[in-house]
């Protein structure tokens, strides 16, 4: 044992010294690091890159990347108003395929390209106050812009993902973090930078975009006001001039979750009770569509945007055609918080 003790002790000083001795290899030390956020433990390699939970560290920084003069004049080009989109809240925003194809006509197919610098990572959405969040989870995704192999740019990319959501799984998600991170590298080099100025997009939302009525459905329902782009096609239960939505246009549905009509109560007839079929293909009961509207109305949800939601999302038009495997999964995103997620809104500004 002191034999041991003597040699380490020797192994020190070399390293003390330099490791090196007179006629002597210079000594190899094993060096023993601490890691509690593990920043040096990489379980997974996509194509030669080390990804773990944490984004790489290293020695990565700025670089001076020099375009041609062809690539900088692509790149400066200004945002065609044509391609702006807008949300019902009102948010003008530019879709990602816009920004792919311009990256495209700058540097060519394969002269650009997102690189992940981790791994994707679930943070679940808790609110103790609010029983909806139950199951939502938000994904984070850190990315890296590359142009002709150097890297420019760096930016989280970002997607909430319900794990009771039938119609998205978790790739979806996972997918929609690139969208999201592509748009903040483009701003982050200067591209587009119209959709971050606030005096360009209302003057945008005056020059191209509609701010509509949309028609209230229920008892002591209001109508409520929403955006659209002033070529697109009338949103649903829109108010044009005169409301032209008459009683002969609501199907039997819309009177199950409202009072009929003074003097018209034959048109609310009961519907047969759902079927079962084991798969949850059948549709949802007359009690679970009141109890869905009991729920929105708890939330502070209107009729309209209700509507809304399920037309775009869950393509149904009445609470009468929602399917019971979809049913779960609906009731946690009206009681949850927020406004309610439209397709495309993981593109979203």
């Amino acid at each position: 044992m002191a034999k041991k003790a003597t040699k380490t002790k020797i192994a020190r000083r070399r390293v003390l010294s330099g490791g090196r001795r007179a006629g002597k290899s210079q000594a190899l030390m094993r060096v023993k690091v601490k890691d509690p956020d593990n920043l040096l433990i990489a379980p997974d390699v996509v194509h030669g890159v080390v990804l773990s939970e944490q984004p790489m560290i290293g020695n990565r920084g700025p670089v001076e990347l020099r375009l041609s003069k062809a690539e900088e004049l692509e790149l400066d080009q200004p945002v065609n108003p044509v391609d702006v989109l807008i949300k019902p809240t009102g948010q003008p925003y530019l879709p990602h395929k816009v920004y792919t194809q311009w990256f495209i006509r700058a540097f060519g197919r394969f002269g650009w390209s997102l690189v992940p610098r981790a791994v994707p990572v679930m943070r679940p959405i808790a609110d103790k106050e609010d029983s909806g969040s139950k199951g939502r989870h938000l994904v984070l995704v850190p990315y890296t812009l590359r142009i002709h192999g150097h890297d420019v740019a760096d930016a989280w990319g970002e997607q909430e993902y319900n794990e009771t959501n039938a119609e998205q799984t978790y790739g979806d998600a996972v997918e929609s973090t690139v969208a999201n991170a592509l748009r903040r590298c483009a701003k982050r080099i200067g591209v587009g930078l119209e959709l971050w100025d606030r005096d360009w997009l209302e003057r945008w939302r005056d020059e191209h975009a509609v701010q509509v009525w949309i028609k209230g459905y229920g008892k002591n329902a209001k109508n409520y006001k929403r955006w659209r782009r002033k070529k697109d096609k009338p949103l649903p239960f829109e108010i044009t001039g005169k409301d032209s939505r008459t009683a002969s246009e609501v199907d039997d549905a819309d009177y199950e979750e409202m009072p009929p009509p003074p003097g018209d109560e034959s048109r609310r007839q009961p519907r047969p009770p759902a079927g079962n079929d084991g798969n949850g293909g059948e549709k949802i009961t007359k009690p679970q569509r009141q109890r869905l509207a009991t729920i929105a109305r708890k939330a502070g949800r209107n009729d309209a945007d209700v509507r809304l939601w399920l037309i775009g999302k869950w393509k149904v038009k009445t609470s009468a055609d929602i399917l019971r495997k979809d049913y779960d999964a609906i009731v946690r995103e009206l009681e949850a918080r927020g406004p309610l997620a439209m397709p495309g809104d993981g593109e979203g500004r």
